[in-house]
């Protein structure tokens, strides 16, 4: 996962804590940042409100900034991964085949990686399964490098006589699943800490627990729950971010006037 520009750090802060003023969310930033943005945070802010995704909003508490709509549709567009609660399956097997020459490697390592991120498991170097349905992404993807000759991709009922073993092998669930059980463990307790913190330390607690579910979310492919262990903490890591989530907003929207929209 790429890490985010100072564009994206600064409107999903704003997105999610609906108004900051200047010297909390220069902490906030910095802290995410891991180093000194001040200069580089005043000109992104002056270039964002000129584009029209923040706005400045004087209180008699000081000034703050929020997002706006086009702020909100250009952080859609983002590295976030989202998660999927729903994941019906059909029961086919999604099969991309292709075997690209050696004077091409740089090419085939492309293909490879954004197979990884639709979701796409690697059985052997140059054949990759799925579960989901994305015959439409393979088509994009063949057309975008000119593939037609090297690619090959189909759909079957059968691969494995037992299809969970079949998915923990190619996508090590055990190992993404171990990610899940030591995001719960390390954040939970500290949520109770942090509520009685201020504003600051919140948002610094909101963008570590926001960082460390989209990593883990990045390498998890998301499977049906048919194909998935059955300790699987992947569902209740997701619910336990949107309780601190929700927590964090609603606290926040109590301080926030119908002025300030």
């Amino acid at each position: 996962m790429r890490k985010l520009t100072l564009t994206e750090e600064v409107l999903l802060l704003l997105d999610e804590f609906i108004l900051f003023s200047y010297r909390p969310m220069l902490k906030v930033i910095l802290e995410m940042q891991g180093y000194d943005r001040r200069a580089a945070l005043i000109n992104q802010l002056g270039k964002l409100r000129r584009e029209g995704y923040v706005r400045k909003v004087k209180r008699r508490d000081g000034v703050f900034f929020r997002i706006t709509e086009a702020g909100k549709s250009r952080i859609q567009k983002g590295p976030v991964p989202i998660h999927k609660e729903s994941r019906i399956w059909d029961k086919k097997w999604r099969v991309v085949i292709f075997d690209i020459p050696e004077k091409s490697y740089l090419l085939r390592d492309r293909l490879r990686q954004e197979l990884k991120e639709w979701g796409f498991g690697m059985l052997q170097q140059s054949v990759w399964i799925s579960p989901h349905p994305l015959f439409s992404k393979v088509e994009e993807i063949t057309k975008k490098y000119d593939l037609e000759r090297y690619l090959f991709f189909f759909e079957t009922n059968h691969i494995s006589e037992d299809d969970q073993y079949l998915a923990q092998r190619v996508w090590n669930l055990k190992e993404t699943n171990d990610k899940y059980i030591r995001f719960l463990s390390t954040f939970k307790e500290e949520f109770e800490e942090i509520k009685k913190k201020d504003v600051e330390e919140e948002a610094i607690f909101f963008v570590r627990i926001r960082d460390a579910i989209s990593l883990i979310l990045y390498d998890d492919p998301q499977l049906p729950k048919e194909l998935l262990l059955e300790d699987w903490q992947g569902f209740s890591a997701w619910k336990f971010y949107e309780k601190c989530r929700a927590y964090f907003r609603r606290k926040l929207r109590e301080k926030v006037t119908d002025e300030d929209f």
